[in-house]
Formats: C-alpha cells, structure tokens, sequence
C-alpha cells in the first residue's frame, strides 16, 4: 500500500491538493498582556517544542526545519510523504457541508481499502451520498 495526493480537480497545476486542515495559536487584538502571550507563542512554537509536539501527537508541521529533522518522521511512515502535501495545502471550504463531504470521501477510502467495494461501486457511492448532502442540483456531472 502507497500514498497518493489527491488530484487536482481538472488536472491543473500542480496536478495535486491537500486539505489536511491545521490548527493555530494567536492572540486576542484584545489581549491586555500581547507581550506574555506573544512570549507563549514563541515559546510553543519554537522548533524544539513543534518538533516534540508534532512527533508526539503525529501532526504534519508547518515548519520545514521540524518537516526537515531527522528525527520527524521516524515512527510515521507517512509522515514525510503528508509533511511534503503542506506547500499546495489550501483551505477546506468553509461551508456547513463540508464536514459531511469530507466524511463521505473517507467512507469511500475506507470501502475501497476494506474490501468493501470497488474503486467504482465506491465513487458512485459517494456521488449518491454528496447529493443527498447538498442536492442534486448542487453536483456537477464527471
């Protein structure tokens, strides 16, 4: 078994995407105390603390030193292959459905991977349950 990037809609550049999500620390423009909480980002994000944090919880770094060390990736086998996915990463849409799309692709996956269902029966599996997500109208054929 392999990776394999998610294709690009239509084929163009660069011919794959990701949307692997992510996550954030910041600051309230709010904020009474920017100079600690600008402190505690540094500290947390620093590189030996991403690099910990990442190995521990098997995240994909949005640092290159940390997606770079020798040490990242080691008990992951496929955590290069995700960490190089970050450059052509872009936003999931932000859209109420989504989470049920998303969903529905890693049903499929898991279909296809289980025995469950061939690439095809899956494809059309998902195609049935994303217009039931957002309606018929909403899907375009392909």
């Amino acid at each position: 078994m392999g990776n394999a990037a998610m294709p690009t809609q239509n084929g163009e550049a660069p011919g794959k995407i990701s949307m692997s999500g992510g996550w954030t620390l910041a600051m309230s423009a709010k904020s009474t105390n920017k100079d600690l909480a600008f402190k505690f980002i540094s500290t947390a994000m620093n590189k030996e603390n991403a690099l910990y944090y990442d190995i521990s919880a098997t995240q994909i770094p949005v640092r290159t030193d940390v997606a770079s060390d020798p040490s990242y990736g080691k008990g992951d086998p496929t955590a290069k292959f995700f960490a190089s996915l970050v450059p052509i990463t872009q936003y999931r849409p932000a859209l109420p459905p989504y989470p049920q799309i998303s969903n529905e692709i890693q049903v499929a996956q898991e279909a296809v991977v289980s025995g469950q269902a061939t690439p095809d029966a899956a494809v059309q599996q998902y195609a049935t349950a994303v217009k039931g997500i957002v309606g018929a109208s909403a899907v375009a054929a392909g």
